[in-house]
């Protein structure tokens, strides 16, 4: 059969057909429970599935199955021939992903209809860097391969989300690449809760997210290590709630600023190496595992690196908010500034650092920083904080 808006549904046996009908009941009840009990919006947003898909099967190869891949692919798709033809050695996956997306679709579509709630549907994830031949994740789910195809097949899915459990930082980042995109605003609705994943919230950040959530912060005395911490102790959760505790007061305010100035968030590498960003005039690098007074390249005096500096913690944001003014943020990481391509005899100079917040959307400071906090550039360590700094340059 086709949708009204002309794009292919599956076509389901009697029994899929009844399963479809009743999960949309299902779905419809819930929707109906939450808008009579839920007037104020407290629940801002609904996973309409959890990782769909299949495992080690790409796709239902019976009869009536294999004549609609044989046939042509839906003209949402916008491509021509058979899936075979349109998809290469992905065919299967994207078949599977289309008839998939769309049956998710009908059921958030019905939902909606109830309550027009924001609604997702989060991905068990393959290799960021696999070619279409060696792909793993689940089959049929919104994997970072389909989206595409998801995007066309599920119009009332808001947006698809990475459930992100490598501790490879690496392939975090190129997890948070492959889903912000301007027609996908990126969520991370699953991470792992051991402190080493704790620093993954900067980059998020750094990419737009509008969400960033652990699996599993109950103390129920459930782990699932090794996608998460072994014991959920004090120090992992203390590595999260950080962050939380700099950021949940001014939320609306990150948000607005995230959207209208650039931004780039970072956390230490696997190498521990330093990294950097030109944003304007100016180029941004961040170091990890120095103490907070000194520089490592000194002879005459000797610094003792911190506890944590060979730890996998540390990260921070920056957001542009002038040419030469920056909000900046993070934790167990040294972040300096230094003019991108100087003048002959050009000099960078900080004017002014302030430590701070928002307060009903306006800057205000908590205490100036100077001297020895800024010689060595802004070191911050295990409580993060939010410094507005503003930069000029003399000959």
């Amino acid at each position: 059969m086709r949708a009204k808006d002309g794009t292919a549904h599956s076509v389901l046996s009697p029994h899929a057909r009844t399963t479809l009908e009743a999960d949309k009941r299902a779905f419809v009840a819930l929707m109906t429970h939450l808008k009579a009990t839920d007037p104020d919006h407290t629940v801002i947003m609904v996973q309409v599935e959890n990782e769909s898909g299949s495992y080690d099967q790409p796709r239902d190869f019976g009869p009536a199955a294999q004549k609609l891949f044989d046939g042509p692919v839906p003209a949402a798709l916008n491509r021509k021939g058979s899936w075979r033809e349109a998809f290469g050695d992905t065919a299967d996956r994207a078949y599977n992903a289309w008839y998939t997306a769309r049956y998710i679709d009908e059921i958030g579509a019905a939902g909606k209809a109830v309550l027009d709630l924001p609604m997702y549907c989060n991905a068990a994830l393959s290799d960021p860097f696999a070619d279409a031949k060696a792909w793993g994740g689940a089959s049929g789910g919104p994997d970072w391969p389909m989206i595409d195809v998801w995007k066309a097949a599920a119009p009332h899915i808001d947006l698809l989300a990475p459930d992100i459990y490598t501790r490879d930082a690496k392939a975090y980042l190129a997890y948070l690449d492959r889903y912000a995109r301007a027609d996908n605003p990126l969520l991370v609705p699953e991470t792992g809760n051991g402190a080493d994943f704790a620093r993954f919230f900067w980059p998020a950040l750094g990419h737009g997210a509008i969400g960033f959530a652990p699996f599993g912060m109950d103390r129920s005395g459930y782990s699932n290590y090794p996608l998460g911490a072994r014991t959920l102790d004090d120090d992992a959760i203390g590595a999260f709630a950080a962050k939380y505790r700099l950021f949940a007061p001014i939320a609306a305010d990150w948000a607005q600023i995230a959207f209208d100035h650039p931004t780039w968030g970072f956390a230490k590498a696997d190498d521990g190496g330093e990294q950097s960003q030109v944003m304007g005039r100016w180029k941004v690098t961040a170091r990890f595992g120095l103490p907070q007074f000194g520089e490592p390249e000194w002879t005459w005096l000797k610094g003792e690196p911190p506890a944590w500096a060979s730890q996998p913690v540390g990260g921070g944001v920056v957001a542009q908010l002038g040419q030469d003014e920056f909000l900046i943020a993070g934790d167990h990481v040294r972040l300096r500034f230094a003019l991108a391509a100087p003048a002959k005899g050009e000099q960078a100079q900080i004017l002014s650092a302030e430590e701070g917040t928002f307060v009903d959307g306006h800057w205000t400071m908590r205490r100036r920083w100077n001297g020895d906090q800024t010689d060595y550039g802004f070191n911050f360590a295990e409580e993060p904080v939010l410094v507005r700094v503003r930069l000029g340059s003399y000959r």
